[in-house]
């Protein structure tokens, strides 16, 4: 029985192992996320995505949420729509319900990205609610519930914007983190702006500032500029401030761009130009494309066609580059691609090996358990072949005798009729008869001899505290040693349904009262095993 246990605990480890074994790589995909999904550090995480070695395909779904994670911090867009769609396809197949609600709001966010704010997004984003709400991740939460206020917003949709936008309201909350709730604020003002609540939506503006004006660092700028937004077509004078405000904080390009688009408004030409200059120094590539499309139109419209001239070259020599990175990254993400189903079928092939060493396993498990039962029916016949010998060959031996008697009768009697004729053939007959009845006799006392001392040889040992499990073919010769020896004992008539085993354990610990360490010296057993059968044996003779 030991061995199956033994078998039953490498099928355990095993699977254990193939299952929970992260790769060094997946280990380091987290340290990223980290970064990247907790802390928003987006420019560390995007140049350690760029060093990561891709080895299983959860290490590649999980990079593709990360990556996608990174191009929307950075751009504010996603560029690969396959790549988040294989870890939409990988995750819908495991128990990973955060990294599946991740999946599905990036794709959302592919959308958005392209001002797509149809059903596809707003259906994306549902799946990732109901998902991510089964996990608990408020973070998670408060991003999809900021997306849905978003696109019911733009959507007309404005009663379940603001239901959204409470609930994303509550989770900032919960995280008590303040970039968030005043980003809710924002969207809150801004919804409410879009139905003419206006002192509703100034209010909300103010909760914004006042929040913005606590939070600390370059954060601050951050919402100076989305509150110079909010005042650009209305209130432009209070819209110039909150941008400087934000400059104060950050040197961001969004900011720049913004008052460059208030100058021009303005027909301020030269100061327009000089904050499209600044804007151009470190902005992302829409950003960037943009003001250079506004310079260009800006510069025509004043005539001033070396600047025109100029933004138009920078700007095609932009779309260029764009379109060749483009190109770059599809190139890339062909020969991932082709990675991808390398691994694949890497991951079917080791999945194979697996189950097929789980099967090698459960069928050595299942032949140790069938030579087991084998070993057990041969030992249980052979009980019973032994609890039958003693009267089987007891009543041979006696007919034997009473032949071989009455044989030796005959003779005594032929002794008396020697005048007899027939006396020679008749006494010789007998005398024949004889010797073959004692031969029988013979082999069956040393049949019963044999029995006899393989016994008495195993209850030797076991007065010497040795182990007898070696013998345990042979236990029913020591029973039956036992009885021939000691046939005044009777310490199994006590129990019932007693096996040769129990006999066994009841010849050491009850008529030789060994103590349990030596019981378990004895049969090899373990202390638990030990009160186990004393147990069971206990129950036979309540029994």
């Amino acid at each position: 029985m030991k061995k199956i246990n033994i078998s039953l605990l490498i099928i355990a480890v095993f699977i254990a192992t193939a299952c929970n074994n992260k790769s060094q790589t997946h280990k380091h995909l987290e340290q990223i996320d980290s970064l990247l999904l907790g802390n928003n550090l987006v420019d560390t995480a995007v140049v350690m995505l760029r060093n990561v070695e891709l080895k299983t395909q959860e290490d590649t779904a999980y990079y593709n949420i990360l990556m996608s994670a990174a191009e929307y911090g950075q751009e504010w867009k996603i560029k690969n729509l396959d790549a988040i769609n294989y870890s939409i396809d990988f995750y819908s197949k495991k128990a990973d319900k955060l990294k599946l609600a991740n999946a599905y709001y990036y794709k959302a966010l592919y959308f958005i990205g392209l001002q797509k704010y149809d059903e596809n997004a707003a259906v994306l984003l549902k799946k990732a609610e109901q998902l991510a709400e089964n996990t608990g991740n408020v973070r998670l939460l408060n991003r999809i519930y900021s997306a849905l206020t978003i696109v019911n917003g733009t959507k007309g949709e404005y009663s379940e914007a603001l239901k959204y936008s409470d609930k994303e309201c509550a989770t900032a909350k919960r995280l008590r983190d303040n970039y968030c709730l005043a980003y809710a604020f924002m969207a809150r003002s801004t919804t409410y702006k879009a139905i003419h609540y206006n002192d509703s939506s100034e209010y909300y503006i103010m909760q914004c500032k006042s929040l913005a004006d606590n939070i600390e660092g370059e954060d601050k700028a951050f919402f100076y500029n989305y509150l110079g937004e909010c005042f650009m077509q209305d209130n432009p004078a209070a819209a110039k401030k909150y941008f400087n405000d934000a400059l104060k904080y950050l040197k961001l390009s969004d900011t720049y761009a913004n008052l460059a688009k208030i100058y021009y408004a303005e027909n301020q030409y030269e100061t327009a130009e000089g904050y499209c200059d600044s804007a151009l120094i470190d902005a992302r590539i829409a950003v960037r494309n943009e003001t250079l499309a506004l310079m260009a139109e800006k510069s025509y419209e004043y005539n001033n066609i070396s600047k025109y001239k100029q933004a138009t070259d920078e700007l095609v020599k932009n779309l260029k580059l764009e379109i060749q990175s483009n190109e770059q990254n599809r190139i890339l993400e062909l020969q991932r691609k082709y990675d991808f189903e390398k691994q694949r079928a890497e991951y079917k092939r080791k999945q194979w090996l697996l189950y097929s060493a789980i099967g090698l396993l459960v069928g050595l498990c299942a032949l140790v358990l069938i030579l087991y039962k084998l070993r057990l029916q041969k030992i249980r016949n052979r009980e019973l072949e032994l609890e039958n010998a003693n009267s089987l060959l007891y009543s041979e031996i006696t007919d034997l005798s009473n032949k071989i008697a009455t044989c030796k009768s005959h003779i005594e009697n032929l002794q008396l009729l020697t005048n007899s004729d027939n006396t020679t053939g008749t006494y010789s007959s007998n005398n024949e008869k004889i010797n073959q009845l004692n031969t029988r006799l013979n082999i069956l006392n040393n049949k019963q001899l044999g029995y006899y001392e393989k016994g008495a040889k195993i209850f030797q040992l076991i007065e010497l505290n040795l182990p007898i499990t070696k013998y345990n073919n042979d236990w029913a010769d020591c029973v039956y040693y036992f009885n021939t020896k000691y046939p005044e004992q009777t310490i199994f008539e006590e129990y019932t349904g007693l096996t040769i085993s129990d006999k066994i354990f009841i010849i050491i610990a009850v008529f030789l009262k060994k103590n349990d360490e030596d019981i378990e010296r004895i049969l090899a057993i373990s202390p638990v095993t030990v009160r186990s059968r004393r147990s069971k044996i206990k129950k036979k003779k309540e029994g």
